[in-house]
């Protein structure tokens, strides 16, 4: 074999030189390409380090706050910030202003996390069948984050889409057993049980039924219900020139009326409900401090005359001004399959035989798609900022307080944040609200 080896490199001597030379000029260069990139990248690392600073020049914390596990390894916890609650007073604040060569002193306090809805919208206009007088889309949606690698399937949506006329309560506040529809007749307010006033489909010959909601949401307090479990069933007329009449649309006191109803397409909107967190700040020292004036993109700055405004709208209120930002870091997406189902009937079907009906149809699959959580959130604040009056407005019903991280030591020196099974009762037994209980 080496006799064989031998042979050849004598009988093809040039051929064997230019390809030990290619070897060795190939092996240099990745050499020394490789050096070059690790010099350049380590310069790159020293002048970031060389050049970074942190806004503030001493971090000043209620006393307590530091934990043992920062006074053994010498360093401050992440999210310092963002996961402590509480601090200094005012007595306090003032004595660090007046300590000699400070400059600035810019107190901030974190109140909590407040859910904010955020609306992901799927188009299911090519989704429906304009030859069929009465179908259901399904709409099975898939949460998304961690980059996908956290995935949850939730309930399914409904849209119910028919040829035939539909009514609508037109005063749901009336306390009687009967409220008036736009029909101008009376139909009983609760006719699918616990649910509240639902559509009406008029059916041939006049006679009309209501069209149930196929879920029944569990308001009680402490319950386990989350965003993956609000599923819905939504009604919309398929009029005869190809658009879409949907319900009536609430519009706030003093802004244009919603006018037509009819829409050219046949949107549905998926809500995921968000954790933001709320900080108050003084907003003159965070001008100074870091230019937070010259951060607005849209709206105003925080003015330091800004105060609360009690309002009495049927309940009392009180609206504050809030910085929000304008691209979440929320890591998320939404995807959706669409499914057209033939049910043989959906007007006067209660909630549990209406369920059975839409499981047992007959459906054929009619598309897909995905939209980012992010896109919703930016196109709620630019409708908001279009709409006349102030923009814009969000319900804080709770606030909610996370407790410190606690970590366990690994035998390689590193730390692992201990997880803790969801406790629902500390969200309270009266509010209904979208926490998040799981």
């Amino acid at each position: 074999m080496f006799r064989f080896i031998r042979g050849q490199l004598r009988g093809r001597a040039g051929r064997s030189v230019a390809l030990l030379a290619g070897m060795l000029v190939a092996t240099t260069g990745f050499v020394v390409l490789t050096g070059a990139t690790t010099t350049s990248r380590l310069e790159v690392v020293g002048s970031v380090e060389e050049s970074t600073r942190a806004a503030y020049d001493i971090l000043v914390r209620p006393q307590g706050s530091r934990t043992p596990l920062e006074a053994e390894r010498g360093v401050v916890r992440p999210n310092y910030l963002s996961g402590l609650f509480g601090g200094i007073t005012n007595e306090h604040y003032e004595q660090i202003g007046s300590v000699s060569g400070v400059e600035i002193a810019a107190p901030i306090a974190m109140l909590g996390y407040s859910l904010h809805s955020l609306r992901v919208r799927f188009d299911l206009t090519d989704a429906v069948d304009r030859t069929l007088e009465r179908q259901v889309i399904r709409v099975d949606p898939t949460f998304l984050a961690e980059r996908g690698l956290s995935t949850t399937k939730a309930t399914p949506h409904f849209v119910y889409v028919t040829a035939r006329p539909l009514i609508y309560p037109v005063d749901i506040t009336a306390g009687d057993a009967e409220i008036e529809y736009s029909d101008g007749r009376h139909y009983p307010r609760k006719p699918c049980g616990d649910e509240g006033a639902t559509p009406r489909e008029v059916l041939p010959g006049g006679r009309s039924e209501p069209v149930c909601d196929v879920l029944r949401h569990d308001d009680t307090g402490g319950s386990t219900m989350s965003d993956a479990d609000s599923g819905s069933l939504l009604a919309y007329r398929l009029l005869p020139d190809g658009r879409f009449e949907g319900p009536p649309r609430w519009v706030p006191a003093g802004e244009p009326s919603a006018g037509d109803r009819a829409v050219d397409r046949l949107t549905l909107d998926i809500w995921w409900n968000v954790p933001f967190l709320l900080a108050a700040v003084d907003p003159a020292a965070e001008d100074r401090l870091v230019g937070l004036d010259r951060a607005v993109i849209a709206g105003r700055p925080l003015r330091a005359d800004d105060a609360p405004l009690d309002e009495r709208l049927g309940a009392l209120t009180r609206e504050f001004p809030v910085l929000a930002t304008s691209r979440p870091y929320v890591d998320g997406q939404v995807q959706a399959s669409y499914t057209r189902l033939l049910p043989p009937r959906v007007a006067g079907l209660q909630a549990e035989a209406l369920a059975r009906a839409l499981t047992a149809a007959p459906g054929s699959r009619v598309g897909d798609a995905e939209q980012e959580i992010t896109a919703g959130y930016q196109d709620q604040m630019t409708e908001g900022m279009q709409r006349p009056g102030p923009c814009c407005f969000g319900l804080l019903e709770s606030v909610v307080q996370a407790g410190p991280t606690e970590y366990a030591g690994q035998p390689d020196a590193a730390l692992q944040p201990r997880t803790f099974p969801a406790v629902p009762e500390v969200y309270g037994a009266t509010r209904s609200a979208s926490l998040p209980r799981r």
